[in-house]
């Protein structure tokens, strides 16, 4: 490329290539090397050139070569230059100058920093320009200069020339100029996130020009639109500083309002852009979720119960349209308002306009899932009206109707059940959908044409032209006949080939008669929708299905027969429309197989749903393997070893899900090059070989232990070093992760059965643990828990049958050879799990350690291993893991992330409150554990009570025997931790421990012996403080008290001040003064001692002295004499901290 002409050269940095790019960049350094004229000519070239493109291709070139010579001082005629164009008469020229610094800051940057103020006056120049093409090269050199502003100077300049930007925004929007006006928004949306506060003197106006441009209707909606992002932008990124702006919000959240209120343009199809209300309903959703429900549900509450008796429909549908948007953002104080708001949605549901129906069914479905538990209270409500839109003759209607149904059974239990019949129908009941009756394939397999009380038949008919309203009887036993009725009120058109399915409704007598419409058969209505509905539809009542089953449990029984044809039916669909529905059909598979899988009247049906299973392999469709992994896991867990025959057709196919390759190096060389040859440089993320290389790459976001498993967009593609990316098909990773799963249950199902595959298993599911993404490190955590379980249990005598579970093995416990392979790989994993980054992943370490303590006992962790896991959950409980270690929180973050990392914390807590009871109940009567270890495991229990507080409650039972035997444990430190948590339990579970309060204060009665340990015996006046102050009415209150008063004062641990004297205080100001009464002498004489012990920290001291000033005051006959008799010193003592001023915060 050395050889080509000037010409050339430019034409080959026009080129979309990047290797042509590369190349020409390489000639370019080559020129600038040995023809200093090259400049001159580049420059000349520059200025006299017309095409804007050729121009910025030569700016391009000239910041080519000033990389490599403006910062060894060989071009200083260019930044000359460049200033001779800013002042030039000729506005090509200003223009030239505009567009050639936009080129220089992306290669000399650094050094143009020294000039940014002559630059920021050259911007604002061009800005203020008459020329249209000039102020459109400003705008571009505006977003270069920003990334140059760094001292309080220059951001106090740039100010100046945002509002220059939006005068210049303004006016394109008055004169029409909408590309500008996009180009302003565009920048604004650029400054929002720039970390320097380049906007926020400007804010108000920025937001002021967003709204105007938005609400004009006159502009394109992509115009409008960008404006809209400009908020939903500020919304994200400055929070805090538009929540200050109160006036300005509210008018923002009024024009969104107004916006949402719009009616879409005639004939408006979807290449047109976005609608004005959809626009405003993801700004209100960013405001919502960033800024703050207080700021903002009030007012759209205000506008709601304005606009929903609107005679306008547009209005009404916006009334309910804004909550349902908000439900998410706003769901804390939502909920509280459920009572007052959710009687309007329903109103809607029965509105006379489709489009205010459709919102409040989709308003519904928000509030099923961010409303909970408050919504789910109102079902008795909530169904019928879900039922009446299923039954809508607008399919738009029905189809967020089955969603909002989906959303709010996903929630339900028990209480589903009185509604099952209606429910199902309804999912069936679409009556515009009905074409007519298509073949339902015949399930003999599936249910036997013996068990007539629960089967299905089919039935050839010929072809009946005739439209006339049909009723099917079967008149005898022997003779099957078809008549027509007229009073039957079922329309349908018989096509040839066709089957008509007829429910047997008892052994003695072969009737079966289409019900009226009022009465339709359950299943036949089901039936109905899902053969002819749309595919939407289709999945979306499939996945109401499987909501269903999932709340009825067992209850769901006498609707699976009519259920299984409906799903063999998609479940052998090779369409790809269909394989929506196929994985959907495949997931409520696996849910009546998890609930009813053992039940007799399935069993006949499972061999051929697993069949269907494995078949859809054959597509090789990474959604459709996961939903079938997910499936046989259901299985698995149902049938448990009588799963056993299906070994050797799953476990092959998980393992091979696990190997797939998951990722594609692309050279960044060529976007298009990249897209065409990604299938040929694959690379295997974990490892392991690929089986199959080609599978679709589709992402997929199916459902996976309750869960979706989609990637985010910003960890999909990395830049590699060498400019490469690397890809993600998030498909591959749902596969992944529900094969490793199903792994588990696979060997957890059949222990005795499983030998043959532990080997292969133990190797993928170690290498699963190593994968780059916790979802799938998350599930091998638990899945090599139940595999190492497994490998124990297959090496146990079996216990005899209907024996109870065998008891947790003591610490000595001889494990097999193959126990001691697996459970030393998968110790590896969990405790490098327990130290990982990702919290989740985190947590399923710790589950998976108790999975494996609870079954195998302590005997499998040795004391090292043991104190590794007590250790970190130590740190856990202090917020020092390397989990906890994230980057400090921009003050402009929302609030989002804060509630998501709340979440993430709280099933991190939970993963180690499940811990710590299966490690108590593990060390036995006798625990043969070193006494440290043991202390260290009672003072990280006594850290998680105090951040569990109540949620301690469900396992006290195995936490307070491990606590009463450490109080008689010979080591002072055991004795003492083990006191202290007891103190702590006390505190937040105390009216929650009943009996066992009584077993602590006899266990800690020998602490308060003179012969103790000074630091256990104030931990145990610690302890029995804290019961004091919170449970005070359940103890014998007199004669505990004593016990406390003699062992007063404190000796070592001072840091227990706070609890012992806050409780003496609180037991003479509280309502148990009465009980305490006789002992107030000695109560007061013990406070007024400590105000003369230095070591009791001084703001207990003051707190004792005011409590006790206040008493004086309040009882002067009792109290007064008690000081007075108290030694001189702590008098002058108590006088002094009294009028200590606290100190300040």
């Amino acid at each position: 490329m050395n050889g080509l002409p000037l010409e050339g050269l430019l034409s080959a940095c026009l080129s979309n290539d990047n290797q042509v790019r590369k190349e020409a960049e390489t000639a370019v350094k080559a020129l600038s090397a040995v023809k200093d004229q090259v400049k001159n000519i580049l420059l000349e070239r520059i200025v006299s050139e017309r095409e804007h493109a050729v121009t910025r291709a030569v700016a391009d070139v000239v910041g080519v070569i000033a990389k490599h010579t403006v910062p060894r001082n060989e071009w200083p005629e260019l930044l000359g230059f460049l200033q001779q164009c800013s002042t030039s008469p000729k506005h090509e020229h200003r223009e030239v100058a505009l567009t050639l610094f936009s080129s220089l800051t992306e290669t000399i940057g650094e050094c143009l920093q020294p000039h940014v103020m002559g630059l920021q006056a050259v911007v604002l120049a061009g800005l203020k320009d008459t020329h249209e093409s000039v102020v459109v090269a400003a705008l571009s050199a505006m977003e270069r200069l920003s990334q140059l502003v760094l001292n309080e100077a220059e951001i106090q300049t740039f100010h100046g020339l945002v509002a220059a930007m939006l005068a210049v925004g303004t006016k394109a929007v008055t004169t029409g100029s909408e590309d500008i006006a996009v180009q302003v928004c565009q920048l604004l949306v650029d400054l929002v996130e720039c970390p320097a506060p380049l906007l926020q003197p400007q804010l108000p106006a920025a937001l002021q020009f967003a709204m105007t441009t938005a609400s004009n209707v006159e502009l394109d909606l992509e115009t409008r639109g960008q404006a809209l992002q400009v908020v939903q932008w500020v919304a994200r990124y400055k929070p805090k500083q538009l929540a200050k702006h109160k006036v300005l919000l509210k008018q923002l959240i009024g024009v969104l309002c107004s916006l949402a209120c719009e009616p879409p343009e005639p004939n408006f199809d979807d290449s047109q852009g976005i609608p004005a209300k959809e626009l405003a309903a993801q700004t209100l959703d960013a405001l919502a979720l960033h800024v703050g429900s207080a700021h903002v549900l009030p007012q759209l509450l205000v506008f709601s119960k304005g606009a929903c008796a609107s005679p306008d429909v547009c209005t009404r549908a916006a009334s309910i349209a804004v909550l349902a948007i908000v439900a998410e953002g706003c769901s804390e104080p939502l909920r509280k308002k459920v009572e007052d708001v959710l009687p309007m949605v329903l109103r809607g549901l029965q509105d006379p306009e489709q489009s205010v129906r459709c919102a409040a069914a989709f308003a519904i479905g928000q509030f099923s899932q961010y409303l909970q538990p408050d919504i789910v209270g109102h079902y008795e409500a909530v169904l019928p009206c879900l039922f009446a839109a299923m039954a809508d003759p607008m399919p738009d209607v029905q189809e967020r109707g089955c969603y909002a149904l989906d959303a709010f059974c996903e929630n339900l239990d028990q209480e589903i059940l009185p509604y099952l019949p209606q429910l199902l129908a309804r999912l069936g009941d679409v009556r515009h959908l009905r074409q007519g009756i298509t073949h339902v394939a015949s399930c003999s397999t599936l249910c036997p044409h013996r068990s007539f009380s629960a089967g299905w038949f089919t039935l050839p008919v010929s072809k009946f032209e005739s439209k006339s309203e049909l009723s099917v009887k079967f008149e005898s036993k022997s003779e099957l006949s078809v008549t027509f009725e007229s009073k039957s009120e079922l329309p349908v058109k018989f096509v040839s080939k066709s089957v008509l399915p007829v429910k047997f409704e008892s052994k003695s007598v072969l009737s079966a008669e289409c019900e009226s419409k009022s009465e339709l058969s359950l299943m036949a209505r089901l039936g109905d929708v899902l053969q002819h509905g749309g595919r939407s539809m289709q999945e979306m009542a499939l996945s109401a299905i499987a909501s269903t089953v999932a709340a009825a449990g067992t209850d769901f029984e006498p609707y699976v027969a009519p259920l299984l044809p409906i799903l063999q039916h998609f479940m052998v669909s090779s369409s790809s429309d269909l394989l929506k529905c196929r994985c959907r059909a495949t997931e409520v598979a696996g849910l009546v197989l998890e609930f009813l899988g053992a039940q007799p009247s399935l069993r006949s049906a499972v061999p051929h749903l697993m069949q269907l299973g494995l078949k859809g392999f054959v597509l090789g469709e990474n959604e459709l393997n996961e939903f079938s992994h997910g499936m046989f896991s259901c299985a698995a867990r149902a049938l448990g070893p009588e799963f056993a025959p299906y070994l050797q057709y799953v476990v092959p196919l998980a393992l091979a899900s696990c190997k797939l390759d998951d990722g594609t190096w692309n050279d960044s060389s060529s976007e298009d090059e990249d897209k065409e040859d990604a299938s040929h440089r694959t690379f295997a993320a974990n490892g392991g070989g690929s089986s199959s290389s080609g599978r679709g790459s589709d992402p997929a976001h199916g459902r996976v232990g309750g869960a979706s498993l989609a990637a985010d967009d910003d960890s999909d593609e990395e830049d590699g070093g060498d400019g490469g990316r690397f890809s993600v098909r998030t498909g591959v990773l749902d596969e992944k992760c529900a094969a490793t799963m199903a792994l588990g249950m696979y060997a957890e199902a059949c222990p005795a059965q499983y030998s043959p595959y532990t080997a292969a298993t133990l190797e993928v599911l170690v290498a699963m643990s190593l994968y780059f993404h916790e979802d799938v490190r998350m599930q091998s955590s638990e899945a090599l828990a139940r595999l190492t379980v497994s490998v124990y249990t297959s090496s146990q005598p079996p216990l005899p049958q209907n024996s109870p579970p065998a008891p947790t093995p003591p610490a000595h416990t001889t494990f097999s050879p193959e126990t001691l392979t697996v459970l030393q790989s998968t110790h590896v994993a969990l405790l490098a799990a327990i130290e990982d980054e990702d919290k989740s992943a985190v947590a399923s370490g710790f589950l998976g350690l108790g999975m494996v303590i609870k079954a195998l006992g302590l005997g499998c962790l040795d004391a090292g291993k043991l104190e590794v896991v007590v250790k970190q959950s130590e740190q856990l409980l202090k917020g020092e893991a390397g989990c906890q270690q994230t980057e400090e929180d921009d003050d402009e973050e929302g609030e989002e992330e804060d509630e998501d990392a709340a979440q993430e914390d709280e099933e991190l807590l939970a993963s180690v409150a499940e811990l710590l009871p299966i490690l108590a109940d593990a060390a036995g009567p006798d625990p043969s554990q070193p006494e440290a270890i043991r202390a260290t495991a009672v003072g990280v229990t006594a850290e998680l009570a105090e951040r569990l507080k109540l949620h301690m409650v469900p396992h006290l039972d195995k936490v307070v025997p491990f606590l009463l035997r450490e109080l008689r444990a010979d080591g002072d430190t055991n004795r003492q931790n083990a006191a202290f948590c007891c103190g702590v339990l006390a505190a937040h579970c105390g009216t929650q421990m009943g009996p066992l309060l009584t077993a602590i204060l006899q266990a800690l009665h020998p602490l308060f012996a003179e012969t103790e340990d000074g630091g256990v015996r104030d931990n145990a006046c610690g302890a029995v403080s804290r019961m004091l102050s919170s449970c005070a009415a359940a103890l014998p209150l007199e004669r505990v008290v004593s016990v406390l008063l003699e062992s007063l004062p404190l000796r070592e641990d001072f840091d227990e001040a706070k609890a012992v004297y806050g409780a003496l205080v609180g037991l003479l100001t509280g309502d148990q003064a009465m009980r305490v009464a006789p002992l107030l002498p000695s109560i007061v004489t013990a406070l007024t001692e400590s105000s003369t012990q230095d070591k009791i920290p001084p703001d207990v001291r003051r707190s004792v002295a005011l409590s006790l000033a206040a008493l004086a005051t309040q009882y002067p006959e009792h109290v007064v004499p008690l000081l007075a008799a108290c030694p001189p010193e702590q008098r002058a003592a108590l006088e002094q901290l009294a009028a200590t001023p606290a100190p300040a915060l």
